[in-house]
């Protein structure tokens, strides 16, 4: 973990490590750059991210990802960073009807993928 932003409970992680029994990182298997395009060619503007954000996101898929690795959950596990819709008036934004279309693409297309379990 490392980040200059403080979580809400003050503390401001620098380059520690969440598990001495992991991986300092892992990688996902899912495709990320298909199902980025196939929602850009949908009209549903997304892009691939190296990193979840550095932040709270990055603990979260961490943390999923560590799960699997584990066997703690047999599941396969992918990290989608949402914008603020449209009513947050927040920049990024996303109309909501948009948001919840590409959520629901992205479903579909891991439906028809084979992913590896590597």
């Amino acid at each position: 973990m490392d980040s200059v932003m403080p979580g809400n409970d003050g503390f401001v992680p620098a380059n520690e490590s969440i598990h001495s029994d992991s991986d300092t990182a892992y990688m996902t298997t899912f495709p990320v750059r298909l199902l980025t395009d196939a929602c850009n060619r949908k009209g549903i503007a997304a892009k691939v991210s190296n990193s979840a954000g550095t932040f709270v996101c990055d603990r979260v898929y961490y943390e999923a990802l560590y799960s699997v690795a584990k066997g703690l959950f047999t599941i396969k596990a992918l990290f989608v960073h949402l914008p603020y819709i449209r009513e947050q008036e927040k920049s990024p934004s996303m109309d909501k009807s948009l948001l919840a279309k590409g959520i629901a693409d992205i479903i579909k297309e891991i439906g028809n993928m084979q992913i590896n379990d590597a």
